[in-house]
């Protein structure tokens, strides 16, 4: 049995938005409704990021300035 969704949602945010729903056995869960295109778009943003930490990666004193590892280390992370 699908969950029972209300129509309207109760957050929205840049992404997507949420909605309050209901299981069959009574819980009310949230449930994030993602809009259409924006994995794509993060796989494009997430990969020119790591064209650009791999452009200045070799300079240690912009890698310092801008520290690159933690972004890279961030990079990483997402791309799971």
């Amino acid at each position: 049995m699908a969950p029972i969704i209300e129509e309207e949602p109760i957050a929205a945010a840049s992404i997507g938005q949420v909605y309050r729903a209901r299981l069959h056995d009574g819980r009310t869960v949230a449930v994030k409704v993602q809009y259409p295109g924006v994995a794509a778009a993060v796989r494009a943003d997430m990969q020119n990021m790591d064209m650009i930490m791999r452009l200045l990666n070799p300079r240690p004193e912009i890698r310092q300035l801008l520290e690159l590892t933690q972004m890279q280390q961030l990079f990483e992370i997402v791309q799971r």
